[in-house]
């Protein structure tokens, strides 16, 4: 049985300017009910809107009465004569009664383009006539408007006549009113919407088995009569009833045998119970035991988050010296962060979706171990509970999948725990793929790093298909997995979790954590501040490391540790003395213990697959029997701890360390010797061990170097082969580039050990030397030195940038430098001073505006700063919109700098220094009488529309009760709302010629418009074909706003591609396809076929721009892109391509392949005569050395490349057929 449904709610009238509140809400809600309870094939809504991954009704949304027509006849007569068993129409809405040129009276529903003479209002009698001459056996239609009346009294029966062939109909209509009444709202919906909410709502057994139209008929009547509030409105209901009851759903009480396919369930309440066992099952024992119980809320404190976004690109940012960077993908500018704190993510990005490129619908949260990736996560289940009132959130532990992807655990799994179900049935799974597809759920994956996979972020994405994808998705992942794989999820929005301050994150922690015994937070906090403790100080700002910390001096009350090695060891220490009186343990037992959970440790990193989850068979190997003393007593103390079942056999259990940090612990401990890291075979790789190349064996390595017990000496002799590692992949002496690339991984991973070896005799060495690495000429160097800089050990860090600035007059080097002491030094004085010097020193201007930016993030509240950014606003002009925007970071309230940005607004003309200057105004000078003059004698002087708009959105913002202000915004109001109807209006015309100005507008409202509308979109690609350019710019804008889902759409525009040659048409065309869903191999195959044909670049980039969106993985798509990135000689095409190419190129294969193809343009010639070639080459080599074990990549880049390129050229000149 097949049932549509059509659901409509407009709110916005704007000819008749007569707007409603509650219709949209009152179309959601049916809408969701009957998507939930329904089992309707396809509920459509109008107007409609893509958000948070499902279509809802647009609460300010515009529907066309043509556009409302068509819908209607489409669901009760299609085209295709394919009829539905039941056809549903609601609308709510305004109602018209007029007296027609008959003089008669008739009853009308009114779309958003009526005119107030009723013109373009739909008849009711047309409508009767749709569902007199429809196929459908069931029709219902609720109309909640006003004389809504006048459509039950047409005359349906005498019609009958005029259609013998039709089958049996049973027919519900439903009027809010009579036809000479109105329909009223009550509270937060309309009477009849309301009534008919609560007669549906299937969790009710008042009426029988079954919910149908006559007992729901008779509810929503008696309810009304029942109901002392409702009693009181005159609004009578009008209704007809014919032939046999129309069934909806059952109630819940039903019994097993009649039950319906789909199985009520409370999500939200399956839900809150499946994570609050987790919870269970999951505590923390170092929250817990020993009288103390902290729960997560006790000790909770929020972190700060970074978001990368998008540098904008303006005309004298870039230095001459890097000028290049002007044609970097943007991707490579990502490097602007914002900062979120305390609970302003939850507000803006999960309950306001404002997030760049998914708008909330896909987030990443990264760090290293232990930095609150799996807390925050638990947090955002619980303000999924908290502030939704429907959402669902489910948690997955990807370490658990365990073989399966996501669907088959969510089925196999998930839902059989949650429901305790013995088994689960189709109808069960029917139900919670319905609910994925409602866009109520959040999909939580933690763990992307602890997933048995080689490329695990390539395996969760081509796991979030299907109806899975309909899911919001946050997932967790460690940083160096994020980094070396991002390309695979490039749709996410990445948050990378922030450590917490010293002293205020730091403290607010320690204070929670020793609430009952406030002394010893206080000696704690005393012993952290003492001289000599700075590298303990930045260690303990992980979440993880301070709740160790916490512990440790609660049981011990020691000392405090200089490495992380140290740190986990006091904890273990001080876990077997709290653990002492219930589990008494001897120093010969302890020591048994820790080797065999590093053993244990050590051959569970050793697997390929699960490395923290750890099957019986394996811990009892290593362990005994979890009877015997040494697996009992690791399972009594919390080190290990049962989490599930294999997959492969039930019946086997899987344990895991109670956090993966301490595995890799263990596993440190267990390492006697550094060649178990790097066994270097030079001349046959494949034979050596280099685990130093491994991106889950880093923790390891680094708490390997922490150990006290390992000889200086041993630690010495590793360190300096890192430093002198020799790849046998080139001989490299270039300027800045004077490395191979896994020398530099390996020179890399040195940096990242001198904290946990700091009195290495290289460490200084090392230091400088990445700092080197930092101004290098390739982005690819330049970026991973400045990401081990970070991690690399702070104060010798700082001292040498500090160094340098004080010893170099090179303006890039300064530069540099400055960057970099913004990202390590924090609030430290010697930075701050040495920075405004050069700030005060410097003449050029782009080091000005950067240093302004450096000390705007790190001098907040620093007097000195703020006065030295007051004086340089005062002296230079060119530059003042940038040190003004710093000023907001540091001088909130502070009024000379309000009063220079006043007297800003008065000394400039330019638009968009006015605009800016404003924006600051509205962050400092809330309440500031002068700023609010001077921008409001702004508001009516400008004639700029972006800049009026955001100063009278300021005013509103720090002028709040200023009457003046407000009388001013009202008129401004008054004025422009005029020009909002003109749009409108405009938007209704048919005219497809349109004005500049207009362009964008309405290219806003119509792309919400057009939307799954057929009609609409073959109409947008008709005006492809227009001689006007403009239309033709607006059609494309609008087709690439909107999905373009459908075979036939697809067809018609690679049609238009083969048919035309006009360049433009083409080069749209491209854009647009690169829109639609990923691996439409009939798209893939017309762009590829036109890249071969063009020979115009800018077609050549957008089409390179398509196929990195729709060709990921598509071999002969990566082969003609190689083609071009080796024949062009624009080096703009040469950039976008090889940016491409490192987007589409995913597996090892395609990694080897591409190594082999482009090395032979890493050559001096090409660096000294095609820098930008060599540049890209380099930098796609870059990216595989990553992602490619070091034997595959030695064996791919020292082939033979003349035998790589005669397959190449053989596969692209291969017979078709």
């Amino acid at each position: 049985m097949t049932r549509q449904a059509l659901v409509v709610g407009i709110n916005r009238y704007p000819f008749t300017e007569q707007n409603l509140t509650l219709a949209s809400k009152d179309a959601e809600e049916i809408a969701r009910v009957l998507r939930d309870y329904g089992q309707f094939d396809s509920v459509k809504v109008l107007p409609e809107i893509c958000q948070d991954g499902a279509i809802k009704v647009e609460e300010k949304g515009l529907v066309k009465g043509e556009i409302l027509q068509e819908e209607i006849s489409k669901l009760f007569n299609p085209a295709n004569n394919n009829y539905p068993d039941t056809a549903l129409l609601f609308f709510a809405g305004h109602g018209l009664l007029q007296t027609s040129a008959q003089n008669e009276l008739k009853g009308y529903l009114c779309p958003s383009d009526v005119e107030p003479s009723g013109e373009f209002a739909i008849p009711f009698d047309w409508l009767r006539d749709e569902l007199i001459k429809s196929q459908v056996r069931n029709q219902i239609v609720w109309l909640d408007c006003c004389h809504s009346g006048a459509f039950t009294n047409e005359n349906f029966d005498q019609a009958y006549t005029t259609n013998q062939n039709r089958p049996e109909v049973s027919r519900w209509l439903v009027a809010a009113c009579r036809q000479f009444q109105e329909a009223v709202a009550v509270e937060d919906h309309g009477l009849l919407t309301r009534l008919l909410l609560r007669g549906l709502n299937p969790h009710q057994d008042e009426r029988g088995d079954w919910i149908n139209s006559t007992n729901l008929n008779a509810f929503i009547n008696d309810e009304r009569q029942k109901d002392p509030k409702l009693k009181t409105f005159e609004q009578r209901f009008r209704s007809n009833l014919l032939g046999e009851a129309i069934n909806f759903w059952q109630k819940l009480g039903a019994s097993e045998s009649q039950a319906p396919k789909n199985v009520p369930i409370n999500w939200r309440e399956v839900s809150q119970n499946a994570l609050a066992e987790r919870q269970k099952l999951t505590t923390n024992p170092l929250t817990t035991g020993d009288g103390v119980e902290h729960t997560l809320d006790d000790i909770y404190v929020p972190l700060g988050l970074v978001e990368k976004v998008k540098k904008e690109k303006r005309p004298g940012e870039v230095s001459p010296e890097e000028g290049s960077q002007f044609y970097q993908p943007e991707k490579e500018y990502e490097e602007v962060t914002r900062t979120y704190k305390n609970d302003e993510f939850f507000a803006q990005v999960l309950k306001q979706g404002q997030s760049p490129k998914s708008q909330g619908r896909r987030l990443a949260v990264t760090g290293e171990p232990g930095a609150g990736k799996t807390t925050l996560l638990q947090k955002i289940a619980q303000w999924v509970a908290a502030e939704t009132e429907r959402d669902v959130a489910i948690w997955v532990s990807l370490a658990d999948l365990q073989r399966r992807n996501v669907e088959e655990y969510l089925l196999q799994k998930w839902l059989k725990d949650a429901l305790g179900a013995v088994r689960v049935t189709p109808e069960m799974e029917d139900a919670l793929a319905l609910l994925f597809k409602s866009g109520r759920v959040w999909l939580l994956l933690d763990g992307v790093d602890e997933m048995g996979s080689s490329n695990p972020l390539a395996t969760v994405a081509n796991q979030i298909s299907g109806w899975v994808a309909s899911a919001r998705v946050v997932v967790t992942c460690r940083q160096n997995v994020w980094d070396a794989g991002k390309n695979a999820l490039e749709g996410f929005d990445v948050y990378r979790n922030l450590d917490f301050d010293y002293p205020e994150g730091v403290g607010q922690f320690i204070h929670r954590w020793f609430a009952r015994h406030p002394e010893l937070g206080e000696r704690l906090l005393a012993e952290l501040a003492k001289d000599g403790k700075e590298r303990i100080r930045d260690t303990v700002r992980n979440p993880l490391r301070l709740a160790l910390l916490c512990r440790a001096w609660q049981i011990r009350q020691g000392g405090l540790p200089e490495t992380k090695a140290g740190l986990y060891r006091q904890f273990a220490e001080a876990l077997y003395e709290w653990k002492q009186e219930a589990f008494p343990t001897k120093s010969k037992q302890r020591k048994e213990l820790n080797a065999a959970l590093g053993r244990l440790a050590l051959r569970g990193m050793e697997q390929s697959e699960s490395r923290f989850r750890l099957r019986e068979g394996l811990v009892t190997e290593v362990l005994g029997e979890t009877d015997e003393p040494l697996c009992k007593l690791a399972l009594d103390l919390g080190w290990l701890n049962l989490v599930g079942v294999a997959v492969e056999n039930p019946d086997e259990r899987v344990y895991a360390f109670y956090h993966p940090t301490f595995q890799e612990y263990f596993a440190a401990l267990a390492v006697d010797d550094w060649g178990y890291f790097l066994h270097h075979v030079p001349d046959n790789p494949s034979l050596g061990t280099y685990r130093i190349f491994e991106k889950q064996w880093k923790e390891v390595i680094l708490l390997w170097f922490g150990r006290e017990d390992v000889q200086k000496e041993k630690k010495e002799a590793f360190i300096e082969k890192l430093v002198n590692f020799d790849d046998g992949c080139g001989s490299w002496n270039y300027p800045k580039v004077d490395r191979g690339f896994y020398e530099y991984r390996a020179y890399f991973l040195a940096g990242a050990i001198v904290p946990e070896f700091k009195d290495s005799r290289l460490a200084d060495e090392i230091v400088s030397q990445i700092f080197k690495s930092c101004v290098s000429y390739l982005y690819s160097i330049k970026a991973g030195a400045n990401a081990v800089l970070v991690e690399t050990d702070s104060s010798r860090a700082i001292n040498h940038l500090i160094r340098i600035l004080d010893e170099t007059s090179d303006e890039s080097t300064r530069r540099s430098a400055a960057d970099n002491l913004g990202k390590i030094a924090g609030a430290n004085e010697g930075a701050i001073a040495h920075l405004s010097q050069l700030l005060a020193e410097t003449s050029h201007e782009y080091t000005h505006s950067r240093v302004a930016d450096i000390l705007g993030e790190i001098a907040v509240g620093n007097e000195w700063a703020s006065a030295r950014l007051n004086q340089l606003l005062a002296d230079t002009s060119p530059e003042y919109s940038r040190v003004a925007d710093n000023l907001v970071k540091i001088a909130v309230g502070n009024e000379g700098a309000i009063a220079r940005l006043s007297q800003l607004l008065a000394e400039t003309s330019d638009d968009d220094t006015r605009s800016r200057v404003a924006n600051i105004l509205g962050e400092i000078a809330v309440g500031n009488e002068g700023a609010i003059a001077r921008l409001s004698q702004l508001l009516a002087e400008t004639s700029d529309d972006n800049t009026r708009s955001r100063v009278a959105d300021i005013l509103g913002e720090i002028a709040v009760g200023n009457e003046g202000v407000i009388a001013q915004l009202s008129q401004l109001f008054n004025k422009t709302s005029h020009n909002d109807k003109q749009v409108d209006q405009l938007y209704s015309s048919k005219s497809p010629i349109l004005d500049q100005s207009s362009q964008r507008r309405v290219s806003d409202l119509f792309s919400k418009t057009a939307k799954g509308n057929k009609g609409a979109i073959d109409r947008l690609i008709q005006l492809l074909d227009e001689n006007n350019k403009l239309t033709r710019a607006t059609a494309a804008d609008i087709l690439n706003r909107i999905e373009i889902g459908t075979e036939g759409v697809i067809d018609r525009l690679i049609q238009l591609i083969d048919q035309n040659s006009d360049e433009l048409i083409q080069r749209m065309v491209a854009d647009i396809l690169g829109r639609i869903e990923a691996g439409h191999e009939g798209a893939i195959k017309c762009l590829i076929q036109l890249l071969g044909e063009t020979s115009a670049e800018s077609t050549r980039r957008v089409i390179a721009n398509s196929l990195g969106k729709i060709a990921v993985g598509n071999e002969e798509a990566i082969f003609r892109l190689l083609q071009l990135l080796d024949k062009t000689s624009d080096e703009n095409t040469r950039r976008i391509v090889a940016y491409i190419l490192g987007k589409i190129i995913v597996t090892d294969e395609q990694y080897c392949r591409l190594v082999a193809v482009l090395k032979h343009n890493l050559n001096k010639n090409i660096y000294q005569n095609k820098f930008d070639l060599y540049e890209q080459c380099y930098q796609l080599i870059w990216q595989c050395a990553q992602n490619l074990t070091y034997p595959e990549f030695y064996t791919a880049y020292n082939q033979k490349t003349n035998n790589v390129l005669q397959k190449l050229w053989q596969y692209l000149n291969r017979p078709r057929f």
